[in-house]
């Protein structure tokens, strides 16, 4: 059957990516599924129940006589109708109907078209959600690496393939998983039934609240490893303010060797101005030199802290820029 499947198949222009446990490989080295999942419509016509939960159990899973139904197989069948049973399973899905002398001729006639129609577009409708969560999840083991060292040294790389692969889950769950695909009740009945048989939502769960809990993390260590990047952008900052007071500080301190230097020739001046005698020429130097050393001692005990403090940041900067965390 799965041969079968794979030439029909091949005589479109796409690829074919197959997901399958077991395979089957061809002379041309192209391995296919050994079998393939079929929608039957079936009906059956005798009063043994027994019997149509063998039928059901068999030709839904492509199974032969050697595989034993469960005591409770008849819980995991839908039933739309009376005398109407839908069972589904990864290996197949069928709608089986009983006939009776009432339903003879509609499920003989009317109903085959609708089953083609609708309930197989569901189940077509419900695989492609199946496999495309298989697709997905193929697609993170590919891409996420399950080193733990990866996520703490490239959080910056790691969250933006995080982002793309949410990016791409999410535009797939938005415009191809539904929760109503008909106005009809029974339609959607057994939609629902293929979600919860397939365990779509549970996959769907999975896959998604393993992606969000990473991305949580891996935005948390972003948002770190920025905060520590400005931090030692402010230090920088802090530093270059630092050198700049200590600059003045010089500056100042040289002016003032200045105007020591021109302490004597300003108070000649001053007594010159002011025809003051000659004895306070001594003083208004004094004073002056006196002024002059006070302010230097200001300058000097305001320089020598800020150089200390300057050469412990621009220490501890270093260090920090060293981290091999910080890009």
């Amino acid at each position: 059957m799965g041969h079968w499947i794979n030439q029909l198949l091949a005589q479109f222009p796409f690829t074919v990516t197959y997901y399958a446990e077991r395979r089957d490989c061809l002379e041309k080295g192209k391995c296919i599924p050994d079998k393939a999942i079929l929608f039957n419509y079936v009906v059956m016509a005798g009063e043994d129940k027994e019997q149509w939960w063998d039928y059901i159990y068999r030709i839904t899973n492509g199974y032969n006589k050697k595989y034993m139904r469960k005591p409770d197989f008849s819980n995991d069948i839908l039933e739309p109708f009376e005398h109407a049973y839908c069972y589904a399973t990864s290996q197949g899905c069928g709608y089986y109907a009983i006939l009776n002398e009432q339903n003879h001729n509609f499920y003989m006639r009317t109903f085959r078209k609708k089953v083609m129609v609708d309930y197989f577009l569901l189940e077509i409708l419900a695989l492609y959600q199946y496999y495309s969560i298989l697709k997905f999840t193929k697609n993170m083991e590919g891409e996420l690496s399950a080193e733990r060292e990866k996520y703490q040294l490239e959080s910056e790389d790691i969250l933006r393939v995080l982002k793309n692969l949410s990016a791409e889950i999410n535009i797939f769950l938005v415009k191809s998983v539904y929760s109503s695909v008909s106005h009809i009740s029974h339609q959607n009945d057994f939609y629902e039934y293929l979600l919860r048989r397939l365990r779509i939502r549970e996959n769907i769960e999975g896959l998604t609240i393993g992606l969000e809990s990473l991305e949580k993390l891996q935005e948390a260590r972003e948002r770190e490893r920025i905060q520590r990047i400005e931090s030692l952008e402010n230090e920088e900052q802090e530093l270059s303010d630092d050198r700049l007071n200590i600059g003045l500080g010089l500056i100042s301190i040289l002016a003032l060797v200045s105007a020591i230097a021109d302490g004597y020739g300003a108070a000649d001046a001053l007594v010159k101005l002011f025809h003051l005698p000659e004895c306070m020429r001594v003083w208004i130097s004094v004073i002056l030199l006196i002024l002059v050393v006070i302010i230097a001692v200001i300058a000097i005990s305001s320089i020598v802290p800020s150089i200390k403090r300057s050469r412990r940041k621009r220490k501890r900067w270093k260090e920090r820029w060293k981290n091999k965390n910080v890009k």
